[in-house]
């Protein structure tokens, strides 16, 4: 039972990367996308799915994905994928006040 709920999770994960991705690259035209950001979600998406797979090897087929070098340069490279790239200075909104005060000083 707790296989196929593996198996069902992850074929959802991948079919959910897959939908996120065609979403991104080819609807919501309000966004201002670049072909940097385009290419950092696909990495993203990529990297979160590799990573799902190395998860689904390590519970059905007692794969080590700790012992794995592509695995944790998966872990390394994870976290920077989120950010596509910097936001230029004459877009970004400077907060005028409140919790964020800390943002605008500088």
């Amino acid at each position: 039972m707790a296989r196929e709920l593996i198996v069902l999770l992850y074929g959802f994960t991948v079919v959910a990367a897959l939908i996120l991705a065609i979403a991104y690259l080819f609807f919501l035209p309000a966004m201002r996308k670049t072909l940097g950001s385009k290419a950092a979600c696909c990495l993203m998406l990529t990297i979160l799915t590799l990573m799902q797979w190395f998860h689904y090897q390590a519970v059905v087929a007692d794969f080590d994905a700790l012992g794995s070098r592509f695995y944790l340069s998966l872990l390394m490279l994870a976290p920077p994928a989120f950010i596509s790239s910097p936001v230029p200075s004459s877009t970004w909104i400077r907060p005028t006040g409140g919790s964020m005060h800390f943002i605008s000083s500088g």
